[in-house]
Formats: C-alpha cells, sequence, structure tokens
C-alpha cells in the first residue's frame, strides 16, 4: 500500500529507511492527513481478514521466500510484493 522498499534483517522484513522517516513521522500532523481511499481500505480490510492475530502477520512475513532469499541487510523492493505468497 505504502510503495515503501523493505530490508532483509535478522529478524525479518523491515522498513529500508525507517531511520530517515522518525522526524517526518513525529513532525506530522494528523488532521492535515487524507483520508483513506476506497483501495486502500479494501486492502486493510483484506489484510485484517487474512491475519485476524497481530502474531500472524510476523509469522507469515517470516515465511515468504522473498525474505529468506536475500542476504541480510539487502533491499526487498516494492516490485517484489508480487512474489509474496502469505496473503
Amino acid at each position: 500500500m505504502s510503495g515503501a522498499a523493505y530490508a532483509a534483517l535478522p529478524y525479518g522484513p523491515q522498513l529500508n529507511n525507517y531511520v530517515d522517516l522518525i522526524d517526518e513521522i513525529k513532525n506530522s500532523d494528523e488532521s492535515s492527513a487524507d483520508p483513506l481511499s476506497n483501495d486502500e481500505i479494501r486492502i486493510i480490510e483484506t489484510i485484517t481478514e487474512a491475519f485476524p492475530v497481530e502474531r500472524m502477520v510476523y509469522d507469515a512475513a517470516h515465511q515468504e521466500v522473498v525474505w529468506k532469499k536475500r542476504p541480510i541487510g539487502a533491499t526487498i523492493p516494492y516490485s517484489s510484493s508480487e512474489e509474496i505468497t502469505g496473503v
């Protein structure tokens, strides 16, 4: 949904540039955010139906070949989302 790139880290796939986003997140104004689109709502609903318990997301991410086949620290580009099998 975000189009963000992820990195293959020892404890699972994580945002590749999360450090760069900290200040932006802290300084953001929640009231100025655009409402979610119907497509974004549909994506969120699909994910919450597939993973009703948070731990299920963690477990599924750790089973993804997209993460397993990359060396630690390697980028997992958004274009690899087509290879995701857990959803």
